[in-house]
């Protein structure tokens, strides 16, 4: 993971005058688009990352307000499936 991010950190820094856009082969859920917002908000503002897997791709625009809300539903789906396994246990 270090290396991971000392790569897409160095990338951040770069200057350019071009769109920059992170994309994550094979990514799953990585968590490397929050990541990067937290540690290196300046860096990241206007950054693309795109993660593509095998159920399809996804794009986060780098903003504080997407990630806020994509971590509650994240969060709300964890607790949900979490119920439905204990309901199963039972």
């Amino acid at each position: 993971m270090k290396a991971i991010d000392h790569v897409a950190k160095t990338f951040l820094d770069e200057k350019t005058e071009k769109q920059k856009v992170v994309i994550n082969l094979g990514a799953g859920y990585d968590p490397l688009p929050w990541q990067c917002w937290t540690r290196y908000p300046e860096q990241s503002k206007g950054v693309k990352f795109v993660d593509i897997d095998y159920n399809g791709i996804k794009m986060y625009v780098g903003n504080y307000e997407f990630w806020y809300e994509s971590s509650q539903l994240i969060q709300r789906m964890i607790k949900q499936q979490n119920k439905k396994n204990e309901e199963k246990i039972k």
